[in-house]
């Protein structure tokens, strides 16, 4: 691999690293509670019990934790959180070792062939939004920054994957 090869996958590497980082914390979406020609009057008899709610990816599983869901939680904290940021972590050890002309070991390819796993959550959220959108009274989902963020990691991660699956050591 060149060198120049290798400095833009390790670009691309840190760009997913970020993203990923922001697509966790920041904020998924807000849940805007309505209960249709209702919504007047609870707000005047029960304030505060229709404000938004507001999710990151992490306190979204926290809360499907708390809430009765820990087994949801759980295969979306392994999708979602961990499975992202060791591919991330293998590719840049696959990186590096392509780099020193190294044949990166089987970990690389096997991250690459599981890739599609990360966009779960992002699949989760979508069914969330149609299950919320479908309730009467017109409660609304807004979608935040935070699922973009995860979504550029997601893709500029698949990229990689291709780059460094096709790729060879030098000699090679």
């Amino acid at each position: 691999m060149t060198g120049g090869r290798a400095a833009l996958l390790g670009g691309l590497l840190a760009v997913a690293a970020v993203t990923l980082g922001l697509g966790l914390v920041g904020p998924c979406m807000t849940v805007i509670p309505k209960l249709g020609e209702l919504t007047g009057w609870v707000e005047i008899l029960r304030p505060g019990e229709l404000d938004p709610t507001h999710y990151s990816l992490l306190s979204g599983i926290n809360a499907m934790r708390l809430h009765g869901s820990p087994g949801l939680a759980a295969l979306l904290l392994v999708f979602s959180v961990v499975f992202p940021a060791l591919k991330l972590a293998v590719m840049a050890w696959g990186t590096a070792a392509l780099a020193l002309g190294v044949r990166p070991h089987a970990a690389v390819a096997v991250t690459h062939h599981l890739g599609k796993f990360s966009m779960l959550d992002v699949m989760v959220i979508g069914l969330l939004v149609i299950a919320i959108k479908g309730l009467p009274g017109g409660s609304e989902v807004v979608l935040g920054w935070g699922v973009y963020c995860f979504a550029v990691s997601v893709v500029v991660g698949l990229v990689v994957s291709i780059l460094l699956h096709g790729s060879r050591p030098r000699g090679a």
